[in-house]
């Protein structure tokens, strides 16, 4: 079993006035569910959240014009579900879905699959 966790802050470099800092924080859990001399079976439980410190949003409410706003203050938290397949000691690969936790969000559902190779 294991848990691990990360902080980043997204620091725009020039661009527009909607361009802002996003705090992004995580969290996640796995386990070695089925393990052998070849192969290991991990799945993986993950929360992840982004902090909107600055910037704009921009958004149509029918039948009117687009709304500009900031998007200061806003949190968007999602979960994400998946399982993790190592089959060597330099590839494993990843498939999971994600949703929203919140009523604010990027994407509604997203689903992943990961091939990562390991030099």
């Amino acid at each position: 079993m294991g848990l691990e966790a990360e902080v980043r802050d997204w620091i725009p470099v020039g661009g527009t006035d909607f361009a802002g800092n996003i705090i992004r924080y995580g969290i996640g859990i796995h386990y070695n569910l089925v393990q052998t001399d070849t192969w290991r079976l991990t799945p993986v439980a993950e929360f992840v959240g982004w902090s909107i410190l600055d910037g704009k949003e921009s958004f149509v409410q029918p039948p009117g014009p687009a709304i500009i706003a900031s998007a200061a203050g806003e949190t968007i938290a999602n979960v994400k579900l998946g399982a993790r397949l190592k089959f060597s000691d330099r590839m494993d690969l990843y498939a999971g879905y994600g949703r929203p936790l919140t009523g604010s969000f990027w994407y509604k559902n997203t689903y992943r699959l990961e091939l990562r190779f390991f030099f």
